[in-house]
């Protein structure tokens, strides 16, 4: 245990656990007219193919060379969903057919997604069993879409784990960070780190010492192995911290941070870094968006800033880190005349320029080297709901 010191309450925190083919690149026109609107149309179809019932919780994954996937999940039945992708090649159009990633006939849900730079991708995602057990498992996928190996059981013990993320290396090795539900009633936050051939190597205790909730993790991965968790913890019932954990490349743990811990509720983190291992974690706290970056070394900013702070209740933020420039990219609900998503570019310098891609829900953003990003959602198009996108530009 070590204490950190809250700068917003003045007291003192006990933290628990100390010691996601090359792209052609832009002309100047192209490059003038990207900064001007950065946040393109959207898609005129579907991400889906498959258009029974609904689709809906969406995830996706960029390479550095400008390849990307989609993953969410699709409604079989009221009690049978499964997980489903699609590829997309470097200038955007769909690459193959749509991926049956499970049709296992459990309902399954909660799908995320992360891809190397050779255009392989991991997909976690929850298994719900009769009697209310939840299992998280991984499934590999070549840069073909080809499932590579066996169902990867990541987590399936007594206890129900679920809320799962995935973060990838250069060299295919990824992270799935998700909770569990020890003894049914104190979730915990674990880690497991794999190879590119989806052997074990280790097993990570994020947040397992002390008997608050802990949950609700993200993790990101730089190209060379490290990574950092960024996970919620229930200090009291109505304040809750973020926290981030940095790892070297061998899981190890390097440092414990308090990222959102005052005496405000901050909860559902989303983290990411660059290639550097500089980063940045948003998060909610009040119905507002907050973002605050740390460098390699891993100290924080000083202070965190607001992304989205209008009368609207804003949440549900994903970001995606431009590869070296400093930049970064939120995707958010904003819930306004309905739920919106809306886009935060946020410069290297912490401006704020912000776009509102419609009514549309659950969003998410992955970005390539190129400064090129995704943002997928939840289109509602009559009485279905279906997985929409657009692409944009970060310019910085």
């Amino acid at each position: 245990m070590f204490a950190n010191l809250d700068r917003e309450s003045g007291r003192r925190r006990a933290l628990p656990g100390r010691p996601r083919d090359r792209k052609r690149r832009p002309s100047l026109e192209s490059l003038e007219v990207r900064e001007m609107m950065s946040l393109g149309a959207e898609f005129l179809a579907p991400v889906n193919t498959t258009t029974r019932n609904n689709q809906f919780e969406s995830d996706n994954a960029s390479s550095a060379g400008g390849t990307s996937v989609v993953v969410w999940t699709d409604t079989y039945s009221s009690t049978d969903h499964d997980i489903r992708a699609q590829r997309f090649n470097s200038f955007g159009g769909a690459s193959g057919p749509e991926i049956v990633v499970s049709f296992s006939g459990l309902d399954e849900g909660s799908p995320a997604v992360a891809m190397d730079d050779q255009g392989r991708f991991v997909v976690t995602w929850v298994q719900k069993y009769a009697g209310g057990d939840t299992n998280v498992v991984a499934r590999q996928f070549d840069s073909d879409g080809n499932a590579v190996g066996d169902l990867i059981s990541v987590g399936a013990g007594t206890f129900r784990e679920s809320d799962p993320d995935v973060a990838t290396d250069l060299a295919g090795n990824f992270v799935v960070s998700y909770t569990r539900d020890t003894t049914n009633n104190n979730p915990d936050v674990f880690a497991k780190r794999y190879n590119s051939s989806g052997q074990l190597l280790n097993v990570v205790d994020v947040a397992t010492s002390t008997t608050r909730a802990e949950n609700h993790s993200s993790v990101a991965m730089t190209p060379d192995g490290r990574f950092a968790v960024a996970w919620e913890n229930a200090f009291t019932a109505t304040d809750h911290d973020i926290i981030l954990n940095r790892y070297n490349a061998y899981a190890g743990l390097v440092d414990v941070t308090g990222i959102g811990n005052g005496s405000q509720n901050d909860v559902s983190p989303s983290v990411a870094m660059d290639n550097n291992g500089n980063g940045v974690v948003v998060w909610e706290r009040a119905g507002n968006i907050q973002a605050r970056r740390f460098d390699s070394s891993g100290a924080p900013a000083f202070y965190d800033f607001t992304i989205a702070g209008t009368s609207a209740t804003e949440r549900n933020a994903s970001v995606a880190m431009s590869r070296g420039g400093g930049g970064f990219v939120v995707a958010y609900e904003s819930l306004s005349s309905g739920t919106r998503t809306k886009v935060a570019e946020v410069s290297a310098f912490n401006s704020v320029t912000t776009q509102d891609a419609g009514t549309r829900s659950a969003p998410a953003v992955s970005i390539n080297a190129f400064g090129d990003y995704l943002l997928t959602y939840t289109s509602p198009d009559g009485s279905d709901q279906n997985i929409r996108g657009r692409r944009g530009y970060l310019p910085f």
